[in-house]
């Protein structure tokens, strides 16, 4: 059965064993996803280019509609599991993980009939 609300008491009290997770980009998709390893214990660098994206995150400020994000946002800052920064060689020669959630381009229409 899911749960309606986020307890300070589901966030796992230690990270030993766990890796440091880069997420590079702070969208739609790797915020939540930062936000969510930080969340189950692991050390995660959240890293975007968008510096006043970088600010408002570390406020706990959010510009993504997401059920539960600004609780498990504000946990992971608050319990120093989640950092964030513009910084993204630093961050990734301190990971054992990156992963990368930035928009792909696409520069012409694709034809998917093949």
């Amino acid at each position: 059965m899911q749960k309606d609300s986020i307890e300070r008491d589901d966030m796992p009290l230690s990270r030993e064993r766990l890796p440091t997770v880069t997420v590079i980009g702070l969208g739609r998709v790797g915020l939540p996803t930062a936000a969510i390893f930080a969340f189950k214990g692991c050390h995660v660098i959240g890293v975007d280019i968008d510096e006043e994206k970088v600010r408002n995150i570390k406020r706990g400020h959010l510009y993504i509609d997401e059920p539960h994000l600004s609780t498990v946002l504000k946990m992971a800052l608050s319990n120093k599991l989640l950092e964030v920064t513009v910084e993204g060689i630093n961050a990734i020669r301190e990971s054992q993980a990156v992963l990368l959630c930035v928009p792909t381009p696409i520069k012409k229409k694709i034809d998917q009939s093949t």
